[in-house]
């Protein structure tokens, strides 16, 4: 069912979001609930979104889903700007298509996963919710899909990556260091999905500190908070966003702290 929110955009604008949402998907359940109640879900993200795009940005989305963060993006880099969508598996990249085809058009979408290099590979399908679709064994039934390298991407040019892979965040980052330029790069901790993917938090986040990025925590309003090195992150919930920037970078957005 095709659904219109009008919504506020990021500079005040009218914006008008189409999404083709079925009650009987997990995801779109999900989305629908928070739109129905003029909700953003994940505000975080969308606050890092708003102060760091800008038009004619470049955006990278991984593990794009349905497409609702890819849209929202859209609107704020504008005509000028460009928005890659990485997405594998088939049920949801069929949805990403026809969202996107609903709403703007300088969406690139790509039926890959974002990971270390080009191959081929198997997503194994959450029988639930097609949001936890893993590249770890976790379920009988498997589908083939085709991998990408971040350095395959426009990953130097972009302006902000978002990483969504249910613990291949640190795969895809450790593959992609020849063309990891990016300032500012939003990632999923999800400490279960890491775990099983064989990586821990620490090195994660040692490996973006080696690479000159300082770990920062995503409020829903105001500034990324550091945090320092040697601390660990114990999400609330089953995952939280977590931002890698340079305090440089941080600074030359957020200029003034509200407190």
């Amino acid at each position: 069912m095709i659904r219109e929110y009008l919504f506020r955009g990021p500079r005040g604008d009218n914006c008008k979001l189409r999404m083709d949402l079925d009650l009987e998907f997990v995801c779109d359940r999900k989305l629908m609930e928070y739109l129905e109640a003029q909700v953003w879900p994940e505000p975080e993200l969308i606050n890092v979104m708003n102060h760091v795009l800008r038009p004619g940005d470049i955006f990278i989305d991984g593990g794009a889903n349905i497409g609702f963060f890819s849209i929202l993006a859209s609107f704020i880099v504008g005509p000028a700007g460009r928005v890659e969508a990485y997405e594998p598996s088939s049920s949801s990249f069929e949805k990403l298509k026809k969202n996107v085809a609903l709403n703007n058009k300088n969406i690139d979408i790509l039926k890959r996963a974002l990971l270390d290099d080009c191959h081929s590979s198997f997503i194994f399908l959450h029988k639930d919710d097609p949001g936890q679709n893993s590249l770890w064994e976790e379920s009988d039934e498997k589908e083939p899909i085709l991998t990408i390298g971040l350095d395959d991407t426009s990953a130097k040019h972009a302006k902000l990556i978002k990483l969504d892979i249910e613990g291949a965040e640190f795969r895809t980052l450790s593959g992609s260091v020849e063309t990891l330029k990016c300032p500012f790069i939003v990632c999923e901790l999800n400490l279960e999905a890491m775990e099983r993917a064989g990586v821990s938090q620490a090195q994660l986040r040692g490996f973006m500190r080696d690479l000159g990025y300082e770990t920062f925590l995503l409020p829903a309003e105001g500034m990324p908070m550091l945090v320092p090195p040697k601390t660990a992150i114990l999400p609330r919930f089953v995952s939280a966003n977590i931002m890698f920037s340079t305090i440089e970078a941080v600074q030359e957005v957020w200029r003034v702290v509200n407190i």
